[in-house]
């Protein structure tokens, strides 16, 4: 810094234009820079200096300028202090415990040791080669203060170099040859570059907090608009909502099509909003919570401290592609991270599981790895060697189109909510192709309608006999879409529907079934020596006879066609080189292919 410079910053510093009043406070809210440039900008406009003294003083651009400047100003206002209250609440009448956190002012407000903090700078400079002010604060999730802090004592490390001059938001900095050379060996055992973790106590603190909402009072205006494209299913919203309200499991069985994996996704829009950090810090280890497939960030409102998210209530879910491998922590070679597991990231909202008992995996062995995060609301796990607790207050909401029995009985106790979903009627039906008519703007007319409903009418009255579904509606209006622009139409007409309907694959396989012989269904048990794994279960359903099976432990269940018999489906079992030790028949139920 020249004489001229310094001797000028000294008399700015001096004067009455630069002292901080009382009701000024630099360290609450400004770094001593923006006081300083804020500060020179008023005078200047107030003509306390001349043209060229404020030009001369806005060029004081390198940082070692900056630290002389700040070594005096801090001598004038050593006296102030940090607000201790670490949060407010949310202008918006926030659920129990729901807050927003203050912005960090200082490297200690940030809860995590100085020094990770300065090597976290120094490998996300080392990594970018260059990078502003500006755009690491938003990478690191931390303030201009907050980094002005950190890499004035990189720079007196001879760390990195400031390159450029400038207002501090556009300075870029760079890494020297010894900062390249340390940055390489903290990379080496802590190759982590990403936001700045939320230390995991502060972590547990804020998610018990958030975790005491049950009872939870859900306004009659977020019911109505969570569920005004649902169609009936008045009991099933009833059932829906007690559920959320207590925070307790809730089992989704019936026929597909009938709305399951519709109404489960509804019920996240039902629950308030919830903070959780982008990143949790475990010593040197950082667990990655936040996940944009799960969490949908909210606009505006956001929690001043930028390393937390408010986010909708999180709705993680589970498909078919479910193992039981994914609930546990997992480390991301790609991204450097340990990857929080759907129960955790759940934690404040719902983890959905759909189609169980079409995974790999068993039901009950599924079910018997979440029995600690349904029961004690967490979950434990080994990171470097210790054991930690995580929060898993999440709502659970399983859907299956087999038999209510894929679930045992201790764990129906963990899940004690149940809702059947029935057949939609005809009614139903009309309604929804109305609704998705609507929803892709679609003029369609009453001889269409007609054509679609008369698919679910049996052959004796002219239709195709297929069991009602929802997602036929959707479907149907997508497919004719398509038939009535390529026929340049206006509308969807009885003919547009004609044609949708032969091109939909579901709907055509369904009415063959209808064309078949009928048969009844006998639904038998088959008791096995060993458990018997998924690929044995999908042998077994090929026999000759078997319409559909499901194992459940040492059983199999199977509906098989009743004229061929217990002998013949024993003998081609055996012929597989399984033993079966007992066989027994339940039920014969009604024929197959009948409307």
């Amino acid at each position: 810094m020249s004489p001229t410079l310094l001797s000028l910053s000294r008399l700015l510093l001096r004067s009455s234009c630069v002292i901080p009043s009382s009701e000024e406070s630099l360290s609450r809210d400004m770094s001593p820079e923006f006081f300083i440039m804020s500060k020179i900008s008023k005078s200047f406009s107030e003509r306390h200096l001349s043209s060229k003294s404020a030009t001369c003083l806005l060029s004081i651009s390198t940082s070692r300028s900056f630290i002389l400047a700040n070594q005096i100003l801090r001598e004038r206002s050593s006296n102030s202090t940090l607000r201790t209250n670490r949060y407010i609440t949310s202008l918006n009448s926030p659920p129990p415990g729901f807050c927003l956190l203050r912005e960090p002012k200082k490297v200690e407000d940030l809860n995590l040791p100085k020094e990770y903090v300065s090597d976290l700078v120094l490998k996300w400079v080392y990594s970018r080669g260059y990078i502003s002010f500006r755009d690491l604060c938003k990478e690191m999730c931390i303030s201009l203060h907050i980094l002005d802090e950190v890499v004035r004592s990189l720079l007196e490390e001879s760390l990195v170099e400031v390159v450029g001059k400038g207002l501090l938001p556009t300075l870029r900095i760079r890494t020297t040859a010894k900062g390249r050379e340390e940055a390489k060996r903290i990379i080496s055992r802590d190759p982590y570059i990403g936001p700045t973790p939320v230390k995991y106590e502060d972590y547990l603190e804020l998610s018990r907090e958030q975790a005491k909402r049950y009872p939870l009072e859900i306004p009659e205006e977020k019911i109505e608009e969570a569920f005004s494209d649902v169609i009936n299913l008045e009991e099933a919203k009833s059932v829906l909502i007690e559920a959320l309200t207590t925070g307790m499991g809730l089992f989704i069985y019936g026929p597909p099509g009938t709305g399951k994996t519709y109404l489960m996704r509804r019920a996240s829009k039902l629950l308030p909003p919830v903070v959780i950090p982008r990143a949790i810090g475990i010593g040197r280890h950082v667990v990655k919570l936040f996940d944009p497939d799960f969490h949908r960030l909210i606009r505006g409102n956001q929690p001043e401290d930028k390393r937390y998210v408010k986010v909708e209530a999180p709705s993680v879910s589970l498909g078919t592609e479910l193992r039981l491998e994914a609930f546990e922590m997992k480390y991301d070679e790609r991204e450097r991270v340990i990857k929080a597991p759907p129960q955790v990231k759940a934690h404040g909202g719902l983890l959905l599981i759909d189609d169980l008992g079409r995974q790999r995996d068993k039901p009950e062995d599924i079910m018997n790895r979440l029995i600690i995060p349904l029961e004690e609301r967490r979950d434990f796990f080994v990171i470097g060697g210790t054991l930690y607790e995580f929060p898993t207050d999440f709502t659970v909401i399983l859907s299956t189109n087999l038999s209510i029995w894929v679930m045992e009985t201790a764990h129906l106790r963990r899940v004690p909510y149940y809702i059947s979903m029935p057949y939609p009627s005809l009614d139903d039906m009309r309604q929804a192709i109305l609704m998705y008519s609507a929803k892709e703007g679609e003029e369609i007319e009453e001889e269409a309608i007609e054509v679609f409903l008369s698919v679910y009418k049996s052959p004796k009255e002219g239709g195709l006999g297929v069991r009602p579904a929802f997602s036929h509606a959707r479907d149907l209006i997508r497919i004719a879409k398509g038939v009535r622009m390529r026929e340049g139409l206006d509308s969807i007409d009885g003919k547009v529907m004609r044609e949708a309907i032969l091109r939909h694959s579901q709907i055509m396989i369904d009415s063959f079934r209808t064309k078949l012989p009928r048969h009844k269904i006998r639904t038998l048990s088959v008791e096995f020596e060993d458990e018997i794994s998924k690929e044995v279960e999908r042998d077994i359903s090929s026999i000759r006879g078997v319409i559909r099976s499901v194992s459940l432990g040492k059983k199999v269940y199977l509906d098989t066609v009743a004229e061929i018999t217990t002998t013949e489906i024993l003998e081609e079992i055996r012929k597989l080189g399984l033993k079966p030790v007992n066989l027994e028949i339940i039920a014969e139920q009604k024929h197959l292919g009948s409307s």
